[in-house]
């Protein structure tokens, strides 16, 4: 006699692992904890779903010393869950998340291909002109130091440390090069209004904390989509 399925907080937790681990090119630690009945998720209901993890690189090498996500109430689809070990979502849960990256993993971050998306689609919508570098990123005294290349400024390198002043909000000034006020009050509306799709999740940033070891985002997120198959990519 077959056994019944596996209907439960532990099977959706088992695939969004695996089909995770599965997308990162390296790890150490890949956890989710899913807050949900058996009940309730035979109805497709889940009240809470926590992500953490820990020395991640994805295919396209963004990289990170750890994250841990929270995210709300969701519904998914139970009979994809058991007949196609996929997570399919009903609804759009929100939530939160924590990043912390070193200076290597903030340059990673900086050019990667949606951070260069963003910047291009900012560049299209209100004249942003800025090609970030990702070498040579330092954080001191409370701040992250990186440097870009202003297409009005003959392609020369212009180096600028960027520190939070408070919620969706950091100041950015002029270390060297060519980076007047225009330059570093474009920077200031591109972090404080960043939003980047990241595996299908829509992150933006909402505060941060530097000290001389690492720097700590603070991200909401929307979960529009899970990766259903292991060829995701980030």
């Amino acid at each position: 006699m077959l056994a019944p399925p596996d209907i439960s907080g532990d099977l959706l937790a088992s695939v969004a692992t695996l089909v995770l681990k599965g997308v990162l090119r390296e790890w150490d630690d890949v956890s989710f904890v899913v807050d949900c009945s058996v009940m309730d998720l035979l109805g497709g209901k889940v009240d809470g779903v926590q992500l953490s993890g820990a020395k991640w690189v994805s295919p396209l090498n963004l990289t990170c010393e750890s994250l841990r996500c929270d995210v709300g109430a969701v519904e998914i689809d139970p009979i994809a869950l058991v007949s196609k070990q996929a997570v399919e979502l009903r609804t759009i849960p929100v939530g939160d998340c924590e990043v912390r990256f070193n200076a290597m993993d903030f340059g990673n971050f900086l050019v990667h291909p949606e951070m260069r998306r963003a910047a291009k689609d900012a560049g299209t919508e209100w004249g942003f002109d800025f090609d970030f570098h990702g070498q040579g990123v330092v954080l001191k005294d409370g701040a992250v130091v990186f440097s870009g290349t202003r297409g009005g400024g003959g392609g020369e390198r212009c180096v600028v440390a960027m520190r939070p002043v408070g919620p969706r909000s950091v100041e950015v000034t002029r270390v060297d090069g060519p980076c007047g006020d225009e330059t570093t009050s474009a920077l200031e509306r591109f972090f404080g209004e960043l939003a980047i799709d990241l595996l299908g999740a829509e992150v933006r940033y909402g505060d941060m904390v530097v000290d001389d070891a690492r720097v700590t985002l603070s991200l909401t997120m929307r979960v529009l989509r899970f990766p259903s198959s292991l060829q995701g990519l980030i």
